[in-house]
């Protein structure tokens, strides 16, 4: 009877509505904050490819500045937006809670989009699609996992660790030569 309880009462923190609902809430708030962010990251790389090895320098720098200075900004902001949200009435706590939790994905965000093109840039795209590949599995495994252990505080440590994963995957990748150069231009 008491591990049936248990079961209930997890799967209450699992499927309850107001714990779901806030959850979408706080993802789709930091979806709207990391969208530009990532639009950023991915325009970069077209002018890195088709430019010549002297001109990348610049380039990175300026593909490094303003995107890094937007996910500092975006960080800032989710923090700010979250006691906002306390003013919604106490159905809006996870939300709260969630955004608190999540205010550096922004910044990962960012790490992982700018190790990605460095890779796509080193001929090494298939790396950066194996690289999505692991955090996304990595996601799915540990939500199914971590919801069930500690509920919606699960869910997004599983978030956590799935980005994680994915720039470490990167960084590994860095440290490896390439098996086939990549070439100078790209053709068009």
């Amino acid at each position: 009877i008491l591990a049936t309880s248990r079961m209930s009462s997890t799967s209450a923190r699992i499927v309850s509505p107001a714990a779901s609902g806030a959850l979408f809430l706080a993802q789709r708030l930091i979806d709207l904050v990391c969208f530009p962010l990532q639009v950023a990251i991915v325009n970069a790389l077209p002018r890195l490819l088709e430019a010549e090895p002297e001109m990348r320098a610049a380039l990175w720098r300026r593909a490094l500045l303003w995107p890094g200075l937007y996910a500092v900004a975006a960080s800032a902001s989710l923090i700010a937006i979250s006691p906002l949200l306390r003013n919604l009435g106490p159905h809006y706590t996870i939300a709260v809670m969630a955004l608190a939790w999540l205010w550096w994905l922004p910044i990962l965000g960012f790490m992982r989009g700018l190790l990605g093109n460095a890779a796509v840039l080193a001929g090494r795209g298939d790396a950066y699609v194996r690289a999505l590949f692991v955090g996304a599995l990595l996601r799915v495994i540990g939500a199914i996992c971590l919801l069930g252990l500690f509920g919606w505080e699960g869910a997004l440590l599983s978030l956590l660790l799935a980005e994680v994963a994915s720039i470490l995957c990167l960084l590994a990748v860095a440290r490896k030569p390439r098996a086939i150069p990549a070439s100078v231009n790209v053709p068009r």
